[in-house]
């Protein structure tokens, strides 16, 4: 199981990542000749889940060393 510091620091990362993908879009082509590269980021779908994933394993984390047992669950409305 991951720690709390663990997760958070996914979650940082995650956001991170999403914060690239709004800015600059998922996709982009370097060209230089004939032998351009195109690129892809991963999906801004995937990643936002992987956001609210992470935050509830976080909640439950910190439910579980507070001693709380109830954790609220929800699906963000993008």
């Amino acid at each position: 199981m991951a720690t709390l510091t663990d997760l958070q620091t996914r979650l940082a990362e995650y956001r991170a990542v999403e914060a690239q993908i709004r800015q600059n879009g998922q996709e982009y082509e370097i060209s230089s000749g004939p032998d351009g590269s195109r690129f892809c980021r991963p999906d801004l779908r995937e990643v936002r889940q992987a956001i609210v994933d992470l935050e509830i394993q976080i909640e439950q984390v910190t439910a579980r060393t507070q001693g709380r047992s109830r954790v609220r669950v929800g699906v963000p409305n993008w």
